[in-house]
C-alpha cells in the first residue's frame, strides 16, 4: 500500500508548458535582449556622458532613476535603451526604416534590433495565458538569430548565444513562472517608436 502524501511530502509539479513558454520568451526579451541592448549602447556611447533635458526626463516614467548622479547604463529600460540606440548612436537604419518590420534577409544591426522590439510588441499584445509550442519555437529561433547577429556586429564572442541556449535548457520552477506571468499587466499595444 502506498503512503498518501503527508503535509511535508515534496510533490513535483511542473508548470503548464504554455506558461513556461511565456516565461522563457519574456525572459529572453526582457532580460537577455535588454542586457545586449545596454552593452550595445555602451559600445557606442559612454553612459556617463549622456545628459537629459527636462523633456527627456518627462518622457521616462521614472524620473527618479535618470536624475540620480552618476547615471549608469543599468538604470535604463529596454524601450529607453532602444530609443537611445536608434536616435543617439549613429546606427544606420535598415532599408525599411527604424520602427518598421525589416526584410527577413536583412542582417544589419538596425534590422536585428528592430526585429527584437517588434517581437517584444507582438508577444506583449498577443500572449494572454500561454504560448503554444510551435509559436514558442518560431519566436525563440528568430530572437536567438537576431541576438547572435547583434553580438557578432558589436561585441564579438558567444556570451549572449550561450545565455540564450542556457535559458532554453534550464529547468523552470513552477511558482516562479506562474508568478512572473501573473504579474504581467495588460499593455497598450502602440508602436514603440
Amino acid at each position: 500500500m502506498e503512503d498518501p502524501a503527508g503535509p511535508f511530502a515534496v510533490i513535483e509539479f511542473y508548470p503548464e508548458r504554455d506558461i513556461e513558454n511565456v516565461f522563457r520568451v519574456s525572459t529572453l526579451i526582457c532580460t537577455i535582449s535588454y542586457n545586449l541592448f545596454r552593452d550595445t549602447l555602451c559600445h557606442f556611447v559612454n553612459p556617463e556622458s549622456l545628459h537629459f533635458n527636462e523633456d527627456t526626463k518627462r518622457a521616462v516614467k521614472d524620473v527618479r532613476i535618470i536624475s540620480r548622479q552618476p547615471w549608469s547604463s543599468e538604470d535604463i529600460g529596454l524601450l529607453f535603451c532602444y530609443n537611445l540606440l536608434r536616435n543617439n548612436c549613429g546606427i544606420s537604419q535598415h532599408k525599411n526604416g527604424w520602427g518598421f518590420r525589416p526584410e527577413i534577409d536583412d542582417d544589419s544591426l538596425a534590422a536585428c534590433i528592430d526585429r527584437i522590439m517588434i517581437q517584444r510588441n507582438e508577444i506583449i499584445c498577443s500572449t494572454k495565458s500561454g504560448l503554444s509550442e510551435s509559436a514558442f519555437r518560431e519566436i525563440w529561433c528568430r530572437c536567438r538569430d537576431d541576438i547572435i547577429k547583434i553580438e557578432q556586429h558589436v561585441i564579438g564572442g558567444k556570451v549572449y548565444e550561450q545565455r540564450v541556449d542556457d535559458l532554453l535548457s534550464m529547468p523552470i520552477q513552477q511558482q516562479i513562472a506562474l508568478n512572473y506571468v501573473g504579474k504581467c499587466k495588460p499593455v497598450n499595444c502602440r508602436n514603440y517608436s
